[in-house]
């Protein structure tokens, strides 16, 4: 059902539609990925009078969000408001589905007694080819679109960036980001140590086996996503331990380097570049843990999912 939304212009139309396969189909459960999706069934569901279960894939609080991007007071009563529907949607869907254990946690205060299931983000599993290279190259994937991307990335051009640009290494960035960083860093983006690539349909093409990848976002709010999206290119992820929230089988210096502390980020990175075994060791291990998790994570599903009927 949310796909149509690309189909209709018009609101009215795009709920009739819904209404319409609603009341054909007459579905026992409706799967509503994130805020608008959920609205729009909601609104259907009261206007036809069929009773359907809902399941409610919650992304991240966006009343929450909507602060981070900008805090101003019209954001702050915009938020209010939102948070109240949020909160009302919660209470009224049969099922929550989240990927971060923080927006669970904040959910079950809402609605105690309501079933839960954690569902991070796993992508299916895929070998990349080996590739030999000369040293690690240290990648930032994603775009300023996302809020914490954003957030992130200034802070790692603030923060991180300028205690280890001495190192031997290419800091490469994959995602529409050059323009925002020639804005903010003019200075900092003109070192030929940078590489910004821009947007990449193939991302086997670009990165290699065993290279660095940092997550620089501190926050919590929100669903993370970006490490399943390296996952299949065996990486050696460098992250604060928010990344604990949403794919709790990450152990620092086992399969990832985590940090409490950007001086402890800092080191991290200084260590992976000094020793390429580590870098291997932590690429390789986390593939390991992640198919395990993966398996847990799908026998869970269908054990809570199941106690619906």
């Amino acid at each position: 059902i949310p796909n149509l939304i690309f189909e209709f212009e018009d609101k009215q139309s795009y709920l009739k539609k819904i209404g319409e396969i609603i009341s054909e189909k007459s579905p026992k459960y409706i799967w509503c990925e994130h805020f608008g999706p959920l609205i729009y069934v909601k609104t259907a569901l009261n206007k036809i009078k069929i009773k359907a279960k809902i399941i409610n894939s919650h992304h991240d609080f966006l009343y929450k969000i909507l602060i981070l991007r900008q805090k101003s007071l019209r954001t702050i009563v915009r938020s209010m408001f939102l948070k109240r529907i949020e909160i009302h949607l919660i209470r009224s869907s049969s099922l929550v589905v989240s990927g971060s254990l923080f927006e669970l946690n904040e959910a079950k205060k809402i609605a105690p007694n309501q079933p839960q299931i954690f569902l991070p983000c796993v992508y299916s599993f895929k070998t990349t080819n080996e590739r030999e290279t000369l040293g690690i190259n240290l990648y930032h994937f994603g775009t300023i679109k996302a809020t914490a991307n954003k957030i992130g990335l200034s802070h790692f051009f603030k923060n991180i960036i300028p205690f280890i640009i001495d190192l031997p290494i290419k800091i490469v960035f994959v995602g529409d980001v050059e323009n925002y960083i020639h804005d903010k860093f003019p200075s900092l983006a003109k070192n030929s140590k940078l590489i910004f690539m821009g947007f990449v349909r193939n991302l086997d093409e670009v990165f290699i086996p065993h290279s660095l990848h940092v997550l620089p976002y501190k926050g919590k709010s929100g669903t993370r996503t970006r490490v399943a999206s390296l996952l299949p290119h065996t990486p050696g992820l460098v992250g604060y331990f928010n990344l604990v929230d949403n794919y709790p089988f990450l152990k620092n210096g086992i399969n990832s380097l985590l940090a409490n502390t950007d001086e402890e980020f800092i080191l991290n990175i200084r260590k992976a570049v000094n020793d390429k075994n580590l870098c291997d060791d932590i690429s390789k291990r986390v593939i390991e843990d992640y198919i395990i998790f993966q398996e847990n994570i799908s026998m869970e599903f269908k054990k809570v999912f199941t106690s619906l009927n």
